[in-house]
C-alpha cells in the first residue's frame, strides 16, 4: 500500500471521520480509522458500531491496499507534518507503515484492515434527498430539544417523519418539543418514521458547511439511516420504540400571544439566570398592557425585575418557564421576532416566528410552589 496526498485535505478528512471514533474505553479495534487506497483517492472510516462515518480525499495512489491505524495518533500526526505532502506506505503484512513529509519520516503501528468492523453498506431503492443547508438548520432548530440518557430511547433522539414532499424533524425530552419542517427534492411515494440518535444527527449538522451547496440523500432501512453529502457518508443505528404521537400534545387554547424581539428577549432571559445558584433558573413572564415583565428570585441571593414592549395579540397573563429552555429557542432560531403564545393554565408556551408554520418550540410551564 503506498499512496501520496495534500496534508490538509487528509486532515480535514481525518477530522470529519474522528467524530465515529468512540471516546471511552472500548476495544482498540474501534479506536481506528480505515485507510483504504483506491485508483485515484483514500477513503477514510471511523465506526463504534453504532455510527460510522466515511470520507474520500484525493490521493496520488502507486499501490492499492487497506489498513488500520490509531486514530488519536494519526489526526496529531498528521496535523504536525511540517510539508504540504503527505507520502504513506506500508508493505504487504506490515506490522508498521512509513508516513514521510518534507525531510521528516515516521513509523507507526498498524493493524490489518481485517479487523476492523464492517460498516453497513447501503441498501434499499427508496431514499430522499433535501438541501443540505437546509437540512443543518433544521437539525439544529430541534436536536437541542431531544432528551440526554432517558431510559426511553426513543426520546434521546430526531424523529425523521417523511410525508409526500416533505420532511419533518421532531425532538422532545417530554417538557419541551422542537418541530421544524423542510421540503424534499422530490415527493416520496410512502410515508416513513424513523427515530435518528440525536448524536448522529448533530455530527451529521457539524459535517455539513455552513455555505453549503448541493443535497443530502438519505437512505432508510429497517434498522439503520444514511447520509451522503459530496464525500462523506454517514451511517447510524436507528433508536428502538415508537416515537409518541407529537401531534396529540400541541396546545389548542392560548389566550396570551405577544411578537417579541428575540435578540432583546434573549438578553434579558440570560440576565435574570444569573441568580440561579441551586437549580435551574426560573423566570416568570408576565403581560401586561403591551409590557412583558421578566422576574427571577432567589431566596439565598436575590431578585430581578425587566421589562420590554412587545406587541400584545391577546389577553394579559402569566406564568413560569425554565430560562434555559427558553435561551435553547431562542438561540437556535434566527429570526428577528418571534411569536410566542401560552395560558396561565398547565399549557405549554409556544415560540415560533411571526410569519409561517414550519417551525415552533413548545415548552411546559414550572409550577412555583
Amino acid at each position: 500500500m503506498r499512496f501520496a496526498c495534500n496534508r490538509e485535505q487528509l486532515a480535514e478528512a481525518i477530522s470529519t471521520v474522528e467524530r465515529a471514533v468512540p471516546s471511552r474505553d472500548v476495544d482498540d479495534h474501534l479506536k481506528g480509522i480505515l485507510l483504504e487506497a483506491f485508483e485515484d483517492r483514500l477513503q477514510l472510516t471511523a465506526f463504534d458500531l453504532h455510527l460510522g462515518i466515511e470520507c474520500s480525499t484525493p490521493a496520488e495512489v502507486e499501490r492499492q491496499g487497506a489498513v488500520m491505524v490509531d486514530a488519536r495518533l494519526f489526526s496529531q500526526l498528521t496535523r504536525k507534518l511540517p510539508s504540504d505532502k503527505v507520502e504513506f506506505s506500508r508493505d504487504p503484512g506490515a506490522g508498521a507503515a512509513t508516513v514521510r513529509s518534507g525531510r521528516a519520516e515516521f513509523t507507526i503501528n498498524v493493524r490489518d484492515a481485517g479487523d476492523f468492523p464492517e460498516l453497513p453498506a447501503p441498501s434499499g431503492d427508496v431514499t430522499w434527498r433535501i438541501g443540505a443547508a437546509e437540512l443543518k438548520d433544521m437539525i439544529r432548530q430541534t436536536a437541542f430539544a431531544a432528551a440526554v440518557d432517558d431510559h426511553r430511547s426513543y426520546l434521546n433522539g430526531v424523529l425523521f417523519e417523511v410525508e409526500e414532499d416533505r420532511l419533518n424533524l421532531v425532538a422532545t425530552d417530554s417538557t419541551r418539543l422542537a418541530f421544524r419542517q423542510g421540503k424534499l427534492a422530490q415527493p416520496s411515494p410512502q410515508t416513513r418514521r424513523a427515530g435518528v440518535p440525536a448524536r448522529a444527527a448533530q455530527e451529521l449538522a457539524r459535517i455539513i458547511p455552513a455555505d453549503a451547496e448541493g443535497d443530502v440523500e438519505m437512505l432508510l432501512t429497517d434498522r439503520q439511516i444514511s447520509f451522503r453529502f459530496e464525500n462523506v457518508r454517514l451511517v447510524s443505528r436507528l433508536l428502538e420504540g415508537e416515537f409518541p404521537n407529537y401531534r396529540q400534545v400541541l396546545p389548542r387554547e392560548q389566550p396570551i400571544s405577544i411578537v417579541v424581539p428575540r435578540a432583546q428577549l434573549a438578553a434579558a432571559v440570560e440576565r435574570a439566570s444569573v441568580l440561579s445558584r441551586t437549580g435551574p433558573a426560573i423566570v416568570v413572564a408576565d403581560v401586561r398592557g403591551g409590557t412583558l415583565t421578566l422576574t427571577a428570585r432567589e431566596t439565598d441571593v436575590g431578585q430581578s425585575q425587566e421589562e420590554l414592549d412587545v406587541v400584545q395579540e391577546g389577553q394579559d397573563g402569566a406564568n413560569s418557564y425554565q430560562a434555559r429552555f427558553i435561551l435553547d429557542v431562542l438561540r437556535a432560531y434566527d429570526d428577528d421576532q418571534l411569536r410566542i403564545t401560552f395560558d396561565e393554565r398547565d399549557v405549554p408556551a409556544t415560540f415560533k416566528p411571526v410569519d409561517g408554520d414550519d417551525r415552533f418550540c413548545i415548552i411546559m410551564p414550572v409550577r412555583l410552589g
